[in-house]
This record gives structure tokens, C-alpha cells and sequence, in this order.
């Protein structure tokens, strides 16, 4: 994989967005080849499909991101996946507010001090399904 390529996120993006690179999110879990993280491996050996998306959480036109990752159970466990959401909190750098084994994550409605709550789900998953905002991570109810 070429570390140095820098993955825009949705294609057409405003003047304002950076870009965004995930290895440094993805790289101890999956190994990657091919234009935008489409042909990917788990540490298994299995075949793994790797999601990035970007959702404002908190309506402040900056893109938090979301990493999904499915891959086997041998790697991820039951979930058969594991998520990240990232917060931007400069120009070109993240850092992860969570990350847990599950399979996808959605926004929900509703909002807890100013962010959108998350839903965590997969098969098998063993965790609370509901996360709110706490002032810092996301924490489950």
C-alpha cells in the first residue's frame, strides 16, 4: 500500500475540507491495496471491506470520520468488525474518540451535549447499542 496517498473523502469536496489519510487508523488491522482502500486483507487472511464516511456529529461543519472495517470473525471476533470514529482537531490530524468490535455504526436523531448519539451494532455484539456524547468520547447508556 502507498502510505503517501492521501484518500479524499466522497470525491467532490468543498475548498475547505483536508484530507484525509487512514492508515494510520487501519494499518494494524487490515492491509490494503488498490485507489481507495478497496481490496483489503484482515490479519487473518480474510477478505476485508474497509468504509470511511464522513457525518458532522456535532453541526459545526467540521467532519468528524467514521472507519468501518468487516472482516472475519477470526479476526474481529463475533462483531466480524470494528469501527472508529475520529475527531478532526487540526488541519491535517485526528485522534480516535472511539473505537470498539462492531460491525457498523450508524447517527441517530438524537443529540446528547451538542453531539449525535451512535448506534453500534453487529451480530453477536456484546456491547450496549446506544453511545452518547460525554464531553470528550462517546460512552454507552
Amino acid at each position: 500500500m502507498n502510505k503517501a496517498f492521501l484518500f479524499l473523502l466522497c470525491g467532490l469536496l468543498p475548498s475547505y475540507a483536508v484530507a484525509f489519510n487512514p492508515s494510520p487508523f487501519i494499518d494494524n488491522l487490515v492491509s490494503c491495496k488498490g485507489k481507495g482502500y478497496t481490496q483489503c486483507i484482515d490479519n487473518s487472511g480474510s477478505e476485508a471491506e474497509v468504509s470511511i464516511r464522513k457525518v458532522d456529529l456535532n453541526k459545526d461543519d467540521i467532519d468528524e470520520i467514521i472507519i468501518e472495517i468487516h472482516g472475519s470473525s477470526v479476526e474481529f471476533g463475533m462483531a466480524g468488525g470494528y469501527v472508529q470514529v475520529l475527531k478532526r482537531v487540526s488541519r491535517y490530524h485526528y485522534r480516535i474518540i472511539n473505537s470498539l468490535a462492531a460491525y457498523s455504526c450508524n447517527v441517530l436523531d438524537k443529540k446528547t451535549n451538542g453531539y449525535f448519539d451512535l448506534n453500534f451494532s453487529g451480530p453477536g455484539l456484546n456491547v450496549p447499542y446506544e453511545w452518547y456524547w460525554n464531553g470528550a468520547t462517546y460512552a454507552a447508556r
